[in-house]
């Protein structure tokens, strides 16, 4: 088992990243991400979302921190988002996100992401293969929030 925070705490840990920037009729910072790697060090980044493409999601950015420190195997990863009503949300990656996470290493496909996200267990369960074919349907872009479940019943 890794050591690192239980998934409550993760979440949290994630909550406390957001950090909303309104820049024209986008919101960078409205969705932020942590992972842990097995020795229990913690990474957290928030998503940026241009008008250009040129943006990325959270769990892009907590990779790219965990790769500037020299480390490349995710344990256990969460993304989040708060509404407007303070509700907080735990997103599952996207499909984008989830060959990402494999690209950086094959071993991430069992990355483990807290309950009650609409697809909780490992990554592998639905990353597309190396050959690009998914194995399950894909979700939705992080930023879609058809995709969503609460993180809880109260808001945090």
């Amino acid at each position: 088992m890794a050591k690192g925070p239980s998934d409550a705490e993760l979440v949290d840990l994630a909550a406390g990243l957001l950090n909303p920037h309104p820049v024209g009729d986008r919101l960078f910072g409205d969705v932020a991400s942590v992972l842990v790697m097995e020795a229990g060090n913690q990474f957290g980044g928030v998503c940026i979302d241009t008008p250009s493409s040129t943006g990325f999601c959270a769990e892009h950015a907590v990779i790219a921190a965990m790769m500037t420190a020299g480390e490349y195997r995710i344990s256990r990863i969460v993304a989040v988002w708060r509404d407007e009503g303070g509700t907080l949300y735990v997103l599952p990656p996207c499909g984008r996100c989830r060959e990402f996470i494999q690209q950086i290493d094959a071993s991430n496909l069992d990355a483990q992401s807290p309950p009650r996200t609409r697809q909780s267990g490992c990554a592998s369960r639905a990353c597309p293969t190396p050959s690009g074919r998914s194995r399950t349907r894909t979700h939705p872009p992080c930023h879609s929030l058809r995709a969503v479940v609460p993180a809880q019943t109260r808001p945090l």
